[in-house]
C-alpha cells in the first residue's frame, strides 16, 4: 500500500459513501492540491462502503475493527494527519487514531477540528466525548440546533461550526410534480433497525384502497433485501413492489422520486429526509425512533406526517391519508423544496467545513 501524499489540509474519515460525492467535489474545487482526504473501505456497519471518487481522495487507510466492530484503529493515516497544518478528524471516541492524532497535534499546537454528532448514538454525552473534544481547536456538528447544544448546554469553549448534512447542490434540489406521483418510496440501507418489512406489510394492508398504479418503491441494499424479495414473491406483489438495489446516480434517483407521492422511514430518519424534501416529496416517518439530526427539517403537517412507532396499522392509515390528500401535498412541492434547499445544500455544508479548516480569521 503506497503512502498517501502530505498536504496542508487533511480530512480523515472511516469511510465516505457515494452520498458525499457532491460535498467532496466542492471542497476539492476550493482547496485543490492543498487538501488530502484519507479513508478506508468499510464502516462500523459493513453495509456502508466508500464510494466517493476525486483527485484528492485516497482510500489507503486500513480499517481494523475490534470488539465486534465497536472499536476502530486506522493504519496509514497518522503521519499525514499529524504533519498537516490543519486536520479534520472524526469525533468518535471509538476511533483510536482520533485520540492519538488529536493528542499529538495538541502538544504541537496545530489546528485540529473534530467532525461529528454532538451526542452519542444513544443520545447523551459522556466523559470520553468530553475529553476527546477537549483536545480539539473546534468542532463541526450537523445542525444549528446541535451547535447551540454544544455551546449552551455542554459549555464547549472551542470554535463551533454547523455544517448541515447535505447531499445536493442548490441547482440539484428542485421540486418534482406530475401525474406519475402516486407511489411510496424508501431510500436507505435494508437493515433490521430501518424496519423495511413493517413498511412492506403496511403497504400490503393499504393496497386494496390505493389506486392500481400506486407502487412501493424500495431503493437500497443490505441484509434484509433477501427477506423482502422472498416476501414479495410469496404475496405475488412483483407488479406493485419494485426493488431497485443501491442507486447512487443523481439522475436515476430523481426519476424514481418523480414516481413518489411520499417517502417513508419506518425506522430512524437520516439523510433521506433532506433528499426527499429537496425534491419536494413529503416524508412519512416513525414518531419515536432515535432519529438523526436531519430530523430538524421535518414540520409535521407541512412537509411530513408521523405514525405511531412500530404500528403497521397506523403506518398503513397514514399512507391512505396521504393518498386522499394527494393534490394538497403535491401543490406544496415547490415550497417544501425551497425550504429544504435554504438549509441543507452542499454549498452551505462545504462553506462551513472550509471555514472550520481555515479558521474564523481567514
Amino acid at each position: 500500500m503506497s503512502s498517501p501524499p502530505s498536504a496542508k489540509y487533511v480530512l480523515i474519515q472511516t469511510t465516505m459513501g457515494d452520498y458525499r460525492q457532491a460535498f467532496v467535489k466542492a471542497i476539492i474545487e476550493h482547496f485543490n492540491e492543498s487538501l488530502t482526504i484519507l479513508c478506508g473501505q468499510t464502516y462500523f456497519y459493513e453495509s456502508l462502503k466508500t464510494g466517493v471518487v476525486g483527485s484528492r481522495v485516497f482510500v489507503t487507510a486500513r480499517n481494523i475493527f475490534f470488539l465486534k466492530r465497536r472499536v476502530l484503529l486506522q493504519l496509514g493515516v497518522q503521519r499525514t494527519a499529524i504533519q498537516a497544518e490543519s486536520a479534520v478528524l472524526e469525533y468518535n471516541p471509538r476511533i483510536i487514531n482520533t485520540w492519538t492524532v488529536a493528542f499529538i497535534r495538541r502538544i504541537l499546537g496545530r489546528r485540529t477540528i473534530l467532525w461529528g454528532h454532538v451526542y452519542s448514538r444513544r443520545g447523551n454525552d459522556n466523559w470520553l466525548r468530553y475529553f476527546q473534544r477537549s483536545l480539539a481547536t473546534g468542532l463541526i456538528v450537523y445542525t444549528e440546533q446541535q451547535k447551540e447544544i454544544l455551546i449552551n448546554e455542554l459549555k464547549y469553549r472551542g470554535e463551533a461550526f454547523a455544517a448541515p448534512n447535505a447531499l445536493y447542490t442548490h441547482a440539484e434540489m428542485q421540486p418534482l410534480d406530475g401525474p406519475e406521483r402516486t407511489g411510496f418510496l424508501y431510500v436507505g440501507r435494508l437493515v433490521a433497525d430501518k424496519k423495511p418489512m413493517q413498511m412492506l406489510n403496511a403497504f400490503v394492508m393499504a393496497m386494496p384502497q390505493l389506486p392500481a398504479d400506486s407502487k412501493l418503491l424500495i431503493v437500497g441494499d443490505g441484509p434484509e433485501r433477501a427477506n423482502l424479495e422472498r416476501r414479495i414473491l410469496e404475496l405475488n406483489l412483483s407488479d406493485r413492489v419494485k426493488m431497485f438495489g443501491h442507486v447512487g446516480d443523481y439522475a436515476r434517483l430523481k426519476e424514481i422520486y418523480r414516481q413518489a407521492l411520499a417517502s417513508i422511514s419506518a425506522g430512524a430518519v437520516g439523510l433521506s429526509i433532506t433528499q426527499s424534501l429537496g425534491f419536494g416529496v413529503p416524508m412519512l416517518y416513525s414518531r419515536h425512533d432515535p432519529h438523526g439530526p436531519e430530523i430538524v427539517a421535518a414540520r409535521e403537517g407541512w412537509n411530513c406526517l408521523c405514525f405511531e412507532t412500530d404500528s403497521v396499522q397506523d403506518l398503513s392509515a397514514h399512507m391512505l391519508q396521504l393518498q386522499n390528500e394527494r393534490a394538497a401535498w403535491i401543490s406544496r412541492a415547490a415550497a417544501i423544496s425551497s425550504e429544504c434547499r435554504a438549509s441543507f445544500s452542499v454549498e452551505k455544508m462545504a462553506g462551513e467545513f472550509i471555514k472550520a479548516v481555515l479558521g474564523p480569521d481567514k
